[in-house]
């Protein structure tokens, strides 16, 4: 009897031992979150995946199994949605999995099937803020609105969004002429900004059109019914699907701002669109105004739209965001500061235009540039603004500055 102990106790600590071993070689990679917080190129993301699915073959359990599928769906794994399905199976209450699984047709209204996986990744964690995001424009495609601002309301007080990313929104929105149009790009230029409007009553004039959600039928006529002025039938929308191949947003906001123009309302496109031709001419073409170019024509005089916004940058646009110290000292992938450097392009554009005739307001802008925006940005970036600085001004508090940092040789 004693003899069969010690075999069996010691059988058991030779297998602790390797197994101990093998745990120590296997490290806890790091969490992986919405793009909406940090992001990666598709390389790092199929790393952190196969760190996370050797790191759960070690330690089983539904957060490695989450980690592992988000990073997964990032990095575009070909069986991403066969192993989603199977976590579910595995872990059925796990909010994370259920998120992503009700998230399979992004940017399309959902079944109900995949709407109650939504929902209920947002019951099981109310205070987990993915599933909000889409209940958003699942809400909205339905026209469900009571519901969409409960979920708007719900990324509100659950810090969903960053304080510099709400006052980003904040001082995008604040530039804009009365019922303008902005054309924005992704989900943090435009949930914001629908927070900002429909939960704290901030620019309820304007209309925010996102360019991603163009792509989508039902989008395209809940703007209109918004307000958006008639810029396509059913009839021609139908055609135009046949007609392009890809994307048919560009096509979409070239109607936008003619229509826009036929009804002498102002539209604007957000700094943070990504470029393609005809956006690259649009913008080309169009009055850089702090964070927005306008892009419909005007007989307004453009250096007093531009002291307008100078007057309202200095004055006005809410700092307080900047200041954090996650994004002062946090990660240099997150989505937050990847926004702060169209403040400092914003500024530049303005100081090109009014040096020479307004110095006060290109000095305020300088110092609010480097108070608030410079130990934002990375080194290379820093320096192709502090050239640029040294190129466009003349005052003699840039100019000194330009020296001292040597952007500026005597």
């Amino acid at each position: 009897m004693n003899k069969l102990f010690l075999l069996v106790s010691l059988i058991i600590l030779v297998a602790c031992g390797d197994s101990g071993s093998t745990l120590k070689e296997v490290e806890r990679p790091q969490d992986v979150v919405s793009k909406r917080i940090q992001v990666f190129s598709d390389s790092v993301y199929n790393r952190i995946a196969g760190e996370w699915m050797a790191y759960y073959e070690v330690f089983p359990s539904e957060e490695a199994y989450a980690n592992w599928m988000y990073a997964a769906r990032y990095a575009g794994h070909a069986d991403y949605k066969r192993l989603l399905m199977d976590g579910i199976k595995t872990y059925p209450a796990n909010p994370t999995l259920l998120y992503l699984a009700g998230m399979r047709k992004h940017k399309m209204p959902s079944s109900d099937s995949d709407l109650a996986l939504t929902v209920r990744a947002a019951e099981l964690d109310p205070n987990y803020m993915d599933p909000w995001f889409n209940l958003v424009t699942e809400f909205m495609s339905r026209d469900e609105m009571e519901k969409m601002d409960n979920a708007l309301n719900r990324l509100l007080k659950g810090g969903g969004i960053s304080e510099e990313v709400m006052d980003y929104n904040y001082n995008l929105l604040i530039n804009l002429e009365e019922n303008a149009i902005l054309i924005t790009n992704g989900d943090n230029d435009t949930y914001p900004g629908w927070i900002l409007q429909r939960i704290l009553n901030h620019r309820p004039d304007v209309k925010i059109v996102n360019r991603s959600l163009l792509n989508t039928n039902w989008y395209v006529f809940h703007v209109i019914r918004q307000g958006v002025p008639r810029f396509i039938t059913n009839a021609d929308l139908e055609e135009l699907k046949k007609t392009t191949r890809g994307p048919w947003d560009d096509v979409l906001i070239n109607r936008i701002i003619e229509a826009g123009s036929d009804e002498d309302i102002p539209v604007y496109f957000s700094h943070t669109l990504y470029l393609t031709e005809g956006i690259s001419e649009r913008m080309k073409n169009g009055r850089k105004l702090g964070l927005a170019t306008l892009v419909t024509p005007t007989d307004k005089s453009y250096r007093k739209q531009m002291l307008r916004v100078a007057d309202l940058w200095t004055n006005d646009f809410r700092t307080s965001g900047m200041e954090a110290w996650t994004l002062r000292y946090g990660t240099k992938a997150s989505a937050g500061l990847r926004l702060m450097g169209n403040y400092a392009g914003g500024i530049l554009a303005l100081v090109r235009e009014l040096d020479s005739t307004h110095p006060e307001f290109s000095v305020e802008l300088f110092e609010w540039y480097r108070a608030h925006c410079l130990e934002l940005l990375q080194d290379q970036s820093r320096d192709a603004i502090g050239s640029t600085w040294a190129e466009i001004s003349n005052h003699k508090t840039i100019q000194d500055w330009c020296r001292q940092e040597r952007y500026l040789q005597d």
